[in-house]
């Protein structure tokens, strides 16, 4: 048979055929003995603001409410609607006599105020003023009206 080929053995440079794979590169013997390297894992923290729990949505910034209108200090030579209404209540209470509300506060009305605050044991105000504690004991006791 000396017509045929003589096969030869596969070149050390040959790629191996595609349907096989390719093999694992080796890894020398002390390299291999080696222990691999431990694995890190989550510690679980104590209960604190960052793990209690889930996080509620933070509250949504928006405009503060609106305040309730600031309520003046009412003496002696002021004058405007709420002085009025300070005459009305005095007036219902039997305290002030003045014919009508005319919205100055004078010496009648001071006199009146200071009346009422004696009658009514009010001493946080200044005498004859008519301050947030009289306020608040003549509006609760009377209608506005």
């Amino acid at each position: 048979m000396p017509d045929e080929p003589a096969h030869e053995p596969p070149s050390a440079s040959a790629a191996p055929p595609p349907s096989l794979p390719a093999a694992a590169p080796r890894v020398p013997a002390a390299r291999a003995s080696r222990a691999a390297p431990p694995v890190r894992t989550a510690v679980p923290r104590r209960p604190g603001p960052a793990t209690a729990g889930p996080a509620e949505p933070a509250p949504l910034r928006s405009t503060p409410p609106p305040r309730p209108p600031a309520v003046r200090v009412l003496r002696m030579g002021m004058r405007g609607t709420d002085v009025a209404d300070m005459q009305r209540r005095l007036e219902q209470t039997g305290i002030w006599y003045e014919a009508g509300a005319d919205g100055y506060f004078g010496a009648a009305e001071r006199r009146a105020v200071a009346d009422y605050q004696r009658v009514r044991s009010i001493t946080t105000d200044p005498a004859g003023v008519y301050g947030p504690r009289t306020r608040s004991t003549l509006e609760a006791e009377t209608d506005g009206g």
